[in-house]
């Protein structure tokens, strides 16, 4: 490069200040290209604190379950045919739906497939009382064309922290048992089979037929109340009509003949043991009652 106002210099003169003038430029050039960079270097690692990442966000939804209320029992009355139920939360925030679902136990079949429960306090719609409270309520009706016996609700939520497809979750599940009001009948039980006597450490079985006027699918239990000699209270057992001969004596499942196996173990008192045998339907009738004594040797 010629810079034009050193024409007039001599020769040494002349070159030994192109030179110096030169330098000059080259260090300039190189401290501006360095500030540059500099420059650069600031803003790519100022800019890279600001990349997210997928590991930065560590919240989780931490909502907890504190009450389910659901009736165990519900009869329609002339004034009162909705059911209520509700969950009260802890830490609601990061839940983004609440609903459950109803079902027939005995068919598996869904009545309702989704009942929304809301803290609005609606109590007309949705039989919320208080507004904010954390307590989720939702009511659905229960009709007289319904079978009456045992249904299953199923209470779900959807958290708004997860992705889509896995924020979903089954959280309580709460079983009653529905009378449509219809004058249900109580089961009847008879012809009981057992022998009159029995030695401790030799297995027997209890045969025992159940009956209902509403049907079979009607029949919740069938038990005996076990009392010592002597009168003392033993403990409750369990009559079925699974077909399963090897474990409970039962030769063909659902045909209305209950069966128990059972033996005395070779340390209990001998003497007259007393049986007390009920039925119970699915809306809580009990049937008659059938007392057996007997003798163990």
């Amino acid at each position: 490069m010629i810079f034009p106002f050193l024409l007039h210099t001599d020769e040494n003169t002349l070159i030994n200040k192109n030179q110096a003038l030169i330098k000059s430029f080259i260090m300039k050039k190189m401290r501006l290209a360095l500030a540059v960079l500099s420059f650069c270097y600031l803003l790519f690692f100022t800019g890279c604190d600001k990349i997210p990442s997928g590991l930065v966000d560590t919240k989780t939804a931490d909502y907890r379950i504190l009450n389910v209320s659901a009736p165990t029992k519900f009869t329609i009355t002339p004034v009162d045919s909705f059911y209520v139920t509700s969950l009260k939360i802890d830490k609601p925030g990061s839940i983004s739906e609440i609903w459950c679902t109803v079902s027939n136990l005995s068919t598996a079949k869904n009545i309702y497939d989704r009942i929304n429960l809301f803290d609005n306090g609606d109590p007309l719609n949705n039989g919320d009382v208080k507004i904010g409270d954390s307590v989720y309520t939702g009511i659905f009706l229960m009709s007289r064309k319904l079978s009456s016996g045992e249904y299953v609700i199923q209470y779900f939520i959807k958290d708004n922290i997860n992705n889509e497809g896995s924020n979903v979750t089954n959280v309580a599940v709460n079983q009653f048992v529905f009378d449509n009001g219809k004058n249900n009948k109580p089961p009847v039980i008879s012809d009981l089979t057992m022998p009159q006597s029995i030695n401790r450490n030799v297995d027997f079985t209890i045969q025992l037929k159940v009956s209902d006027p509403d049907g079979l699918a009607d029949i919740s239990r069938v038990e005996f109340n076990l009392y010592q000699p002597g009168g003392a209270y033993v403990s409750k057992f369990t009559l079925l009509d699974d077909g399963n001969i090897a474990s409970d004596g039962d030769i063909t499942a659902g045909d209305g003949i209950y069966s128990s196996k059972r033996s005395f173990r070779s340390d209990v008192t001998p003497g007259v043991w007393k049986f007390v045998f009920q039925a119970t339907d699915l809306v809580g009738n009990p049937s008659n009652t059938i007392t057996f004594n007997l003798t163990v040797n």
